[in-house]
């Protein structure tokens, strides 16, 4: 098995793009790991649930608890 690691912190309009890309693009053979904030858990849940192609994949979520990340983050 591989993993792929998405950190997004942000309630960003471009994630649901990014991770069916993620999703598309890799086998079955890989994982995802969603690093997320304490306000995007809501987003990130409604992007998984309404898509079906990445509601049937194998996301783990993990929370960074942080609300966003600085640069020296």
């Amino acid at each position: 098995m591989y993993t792929a690691i998405i950190i997004e912190p942000r309630k960003h309009k471009a994630l649901s793009f990014v991770l069916n890309s993620f999703v598309n693009g890799l086998s079955d053979e890989w994982n995802i790991i969603l690093l997320h904030g304490n306000t995007n858990i809501g987003f990130v849940n409604d992007i998984i649930e309404n898509n079906i192609n990445i509601k049937n994949k194998n996301i783990t979520l993990v929370n960074l608890n942080v609300d966003n990340l600085s640069i020296k983050d």
